[in-house]
């Protein structure tokens, strides 16, 4: 017993977890100074670069990753989910890049690489009124919410901030930058209301564990926030799903779903919608499974439940 009541065990793990936040945030100062003196062509390469690294030196997450791709997509081969694994990585090397070099990107970028629009896109931007826009820890929704800011539309988003204050603020920075406001997870509910109410769009991406109800994922259920559905509910706001994801060339292509109707499979249609947005998104998995958050522990509260 130490001196002051505390275990050696806990203020060791407290000096060590202080130690790796201090590490993330020099780590994410330097990465903020090294890509915004970069050309989007720089910063791409570096950028996949480093998630090779990563996936060559984080046993954890490579490992996670390809066990929720076994799980996900037993169909596949050792070999192919080898070579996706290493696809994640290097594909979120390359929009971590992207978002780090928003003070050099330009407007004209943002829209002249997005070679391709597909789906409701015209009905999206036609409609007078709040809207809850959905996206995903996929393709590139950074770029997303920057290019409906340039169309003067401009989305609050839901954002889950970083342990670490100094990179909370510096990611804030970065998308107001885009003229993209940011509202705390935790506590978002009454601006989300506020927003919707205002006519104002709010985005989010519902794509992260959580155990609010339980909804199928390629396959087996899985835990997600109600958020989405309940706000539809209590205020009409129609819901759309975007996406951006990235071609073989470097170029996007924009997919509008909208808007999103409750599955028939549950009663409550707040669930219903839950439902319908997990099985577009799955269907986007499917088609670009390198561009997805994998290393991300989606079924973590469905395993805990045994539903798995």
């Amino acid at each position: 017993m130490s001196s002051n009541g505390g275990s050696p065990n806990r203020s060791k793990r407290s000096w060590r977890k202080s130690l790796e936040g201090r590490a993330a945030t020099f780590a994410f100062k330097l990465l903020c100074s090294v890509f915004a003196r970069l050309n989007a062509r720089q910063a791409d390469r570096l950028g996949e670069r480093l998630g090779r690294l990563i996936h060559r030196l984080s046993k954890k997450y490579r490992e996670r990753t390809r066990a929720n791709l076994a799980m996900a997509m037993p169909e596949l081969s050792d070999a192919e989910r080898a070579r996706i694994a290493q696809g994640v990585f290097e594909h979120f090397g390359r929009v971590g890049a992207d978002l780090l070099r928003t003070p050099s990107r330009s407007n004209e970028e943002v829209v002249e690489d997005i070679a391709e629009i597909k789906g409701d896109h015209e009905s999206l931007l036609a409609y007078q009124g709040g809207v809850i826009l959905i996206s995903a820890h996929f393709g590139n929704w950074e770029r997303l919410c920057q290019y409906l800011t340039i169309l003067q539309k401009p989305v609050a988003v839901v954002a889950r901030d970083p342990n670490q204050p100094e990179i909370a603020e510096g990611l804030a920075r970065l998308r107001a930058n885009t003229g993209v406001k940011v509202l705390p997870r935790g506590n978002a509910a009454r601006e989300i209301l506020r927003a919707l109410k205002a006519g104002e769009w709010v985005g989010i991406l519902p794509d992260q564990n959580d155990d609010e109800v339980f909804v199928p994922f390629f396959g087996k259920m899985v835990g997600t926030v109600m958020g989405p559905g309940v706000m539809h509910v209590r205020t009409g706001a129609p819901i759309y799903v975007a996406y951006q994801w990235r071609r073989d060339d470097g170029k996007f292509v924009l997919e509008v779903e909208g808007p999103i109707q409750p599955s028939p499979t549950r009663e409550n249609p707040a669930e219903g919608i839950m439902v319908a947005l997990n099985e577009s998104l799955e269907r986007m998995v499917r088609q670009h499974p390198e561009q997805w958050l994998w290393l991300h522990d989606r079924w973590k509260s469905a395993r805990k439940r045994g539903l798995l």
